[in-house]
């Protein structure tokens, strides 16, 4: 520093130097110096005597005046190195009207700061740095004190207001950046932070507060700055109406898309969307407007509108599916299915579970004509999430979820009845229905068919499938086979179900002698679809051309349960909507196999005289869903998030006029016995299995092999699984 000064004579202790300590430096220094000239007792006279000793002697005798510490003497020396540089340096001219023919640029008028406040500056606005600096965090680099750091800045600050025009013009040019800083997706924000970089600096230049660009340049509806935009009279209005309810008081009916609230609303998405986030009762997330705190539950089941709505997940969309495609979209969410279920059963305006065809999205709670159609990323798994994906429910766990999955994983896939017997053995504190819930709850399991129960690893393993197929050698299973081909469409499949099945099942039964079994399951199998070699393809379609014959349908026996849930109206209506259409065994994979034939026969009948399905030949056979029943179908959510919903959505099937209607083989059914057999109360009852007695091939019954376990018995089960 020596070599470069210009005057080596000048003073210390005079009346300049004093000023300049007293404008850029802290209030002890300049006491302490004050007080030392004023005593003669101050050790430097002039620049020269100062740099004549190396810097540690400098410090020593610095240290001697009274009060004057190690800090503030490091502090003394950079100001003497700061007040030399200002002496060799003219005076940075940063007034515009000294360079008429153009303006200065902001980097132009920083560039001609001196370099310590230049330093802080770009500190204190993070020009050069990830965020902004404090002034105790600069004192500290700099080994000044927080004093001093503010000094510095308030001088720059004060040189480049002479160009004031200058920034003006800059934050004019910039200013739908600066919208886009402040309110990023919002239309309202409450108390917006202040901004870095280059605009940070122009507006603290400009406008010296933050606050007071605000207040210039943007208007404030109770405390909340409002997106230039804005409509602020619609705001205000749509603020007032959401303050009443807006109509949309039932958090049942949330979360909605904003777009369709809007379109019920009368205001625009903007305003809308403004007036919800003053309100701060309701949030929104993604496009769509939730009830309070948007938590994980919530969020899920945003995520998975969006899954339907992307058509990433088609609807109905079973759980194991579901789970697959929500970790590919949401990775940083891998949750389990059983919390997919929770947020699906917690939603009824929004799903419905029609159990072995999987979760159907209710199309009525978005109108008709108004486009909610969402993006979603799609991704594949890594080899570790598809490991996660076909792993024990829960990892490391040990409770009741984790023991019946370790028995399917040691058994491979068995019958129900066969697996609720081996757990009771192995854990005889347990009863066999205890398996049933978990079986519906998680979606690690899959049926292999009706009755056969195992992994979803399973699915990939030939020897499992194969396992499966052997379990299905039985009578009853190719019964169900055979009048779920004789009721279709719309067509029963299972996952093996296939061409291998009917060609293992017709040698089986061509062994057995069983020729009236095998005439009826030649009849519908397709042979051209095995995978035998050519001539025993042709062998066995010789004989179906000669032998085979179509069967004449279930033989319903009466019972002794004879209501029928009003619930299952509902389920049956939406089973019916996948399609378009149903049938007996189509219906009962809605209800989940939990009742038996004869009330499936009073639920068609009773559908059919209410104008809801037109039947295209016997009870057990197709039935289409009728105009009628798809308008009751669009306005199905209206009523199934409300308590009373069931009742007075079956109140209106009653009250409602149909026209004349062709009643075929209901017709037997007079219709005010059919209501009288409509229970408003729910037994509870789960099913996952058909077992099937035949007697007289033909005459069969589904037994609902499940009817003796209470409701209270399943949620003492699901409540073991929260503890685990």
């Amino acid at each position: 520093m020596e070599s470069d000064i210009n005057n080596k004579n000048a003073s210390l202790v005079d009346e300049c130097f004093l000023q300049f300590l007293a404008q850029h430096g802290g209030v002890r220094i300049t006491n302490c110096v004050k007080r030392a000239v004023a005593d003669n007792d101050f050790p430097y006279q002039n620049v020269s005597d100062f740099y004549a000793d190396p810097k540690e002697v400098r410090i020593k005798q610095l240290k001697k005046v009274q009060d004057l510490g190690h800090k503030t003497a490091l502090e003394y020396c950079k100001l003497i190195d700061e007040f030399i540089s200002q002496q060799n340096t003219p005076s940075p001219n940063i007034d515009p009207t000294s360079e008429p023919s153009r303006k200065l640029t902001t980097l132009e008028i920083l560039s001609r700061i001196n370099e310590r406040e230049l330093y802080v500056i770009q500190r204190r606005f993070a020009l050069t740095v990830s965020k902004r600096m404090t002034l105790e965090e600069i004192a500290q680099e700099l080994s000044v004190t927080r004093e001093r750091v503010r000094q510095i800045e308030s001088a720059a600050l004060k040189k480049m207001r002479l160009a004031q025009d200058v920034w003006e013009d800059y934050l004019e040019e910039q200013k739908y950046k600066i919208v886009d800083r402040i309110f990023g997706e919002k239309i309202a924000v409450k108390d917006p932070k202040a901004i870095n970089g280059l605009l940070g600096l122009a507006i603290t230049i400009a406008y010296k507060k933050f606050r007071k660009y605000l207040e210039d340049n943007y208007v404030s509806f109770r405390g909340w700055w409002l997106h230039p935009t804005s409509d602020y009279e619609e705001v205000g209005r749509a603020y007032r109406e959401l303050s009443k309810g807006l109509g949309i008081e039932e958090s049942a009916k949330l979360p909605l898309p904003l777009a369709i609230v809007s379109s019920q609303a009368g205001f625009s998405s903007e305003s809308l969307q403004a007036a919800i986030e003053i309100c701060e009762e309701l949030s929104i997330y993604r496009g769509y407007l939730v009830k309070d705190f948007i938590g994980a539950r919530k969020r899920r089941v945003i995520h998975i509108l969006l899954l339907f709505n992307s058509g990433v997940i088609s609807s109905p969309c079973d759980l194991w599916e579901m789970r697959a495609e929500y970790w590919k979209a949401f990775p940083d969410d891998r949750c389990s299915g059983r919390d997919l279920m929770i947020c699906l059963e917690q939603n009824p305006y929004h799903f419905i579970n029609l159990r072995e065809l999987g979760w159907m999205r209710l199309p009525g709670a978005i109108p008709s004509g108004l486009d909610v159609t969402d993006s979603v990323p799609v991704r594949s798994l890594s080899e570790e999430e598809i490991m996660d994906l076909y792993s024990a429910p829960v990892k490391g766990g040990k409770g009741l979820v984790n023991k019946v999955y370790w028995l399917f994983d040691d058994e491979g896939p068995i019958q129900l009845s066969v697996a609720a017997d081996l757990f009771c053995k192995r854990y005889p504190e347990y009863s066999p229905a205890s398996i049933y819930p978990i079986l519906a709850t998680y979606a690690i399991f899959v049926r292999f068919a009706p009755g056969i129960i195992g992994l979803q690893h399973q699915m990939l393993s030939q020897d499992s499938i194969s396992q499966a197929r052997a379990a299905m050698m039985n009578t009853s299973q190719i019964d169900l086979y055979i009048l779920a081909k004789r009721s279709s469409p719309p067509s029963i499949d299972y996952p093996v179900w296939d061409g291998q099945m009917e060609y293992l099942w017709c040698k089986w039964l061509f062994d057995k002698k069983d020729e009236e079994r095998l005439s009826h399951l030649l009849y519908y199998s397709q042979i051209e679809a095995w995978t035998t070699d050519a001539a025993e393809r042709d062998w066995w379609q010789r004989r179906k051309e000669r032998t085979s014959r179509a069967i004449g349908g279930p033989v319903v026996h009466a019972n002794e349960r004879k209501f029928v849930e009003s619930t299952f109206l509902v389920t049956a209506l939406a089973t019916a909507a996948v399609e378009g259409a149903t049938n007996w065994m189509h219906l009962n994979q809605g209800l989940g196999w939990r009742i038996e034939t004869k009330r499936v026969e009073l639920i068609i009948a009773l559908l059919v005289h209410a104008g809801i399905l037109r039947p295209e030949g016997q009870w057990f056979e197709k039935h289409t869903l009728t105009d009628w029943g798809r308008k009751l179908f669009e306005e199905l959510h209206l009523y199934r998030w409300k308590e009373t919903g069931t009742n007075e959505f079956i109140s209106m099937i009653r009250s409602g006029t149909h026209g004349d209607i062709d009643l075929g083989w209901a017709e037997k059914y007079p219709l005010e016995d059919l209501w009288e057999k409509i229970s408003d109360a729910e037994e509870a009852e789960m099913g996952l299995v058909v077992s099937a007695e035949v007697d007289d091939f033909g005459d069969l019954e589904l037994d609902d092999v499940l009817s003796s376990v209470s409701r209270s018995h399943i949620e003492d089960v699901l409540d073991e699984f929260d503890h685990d």
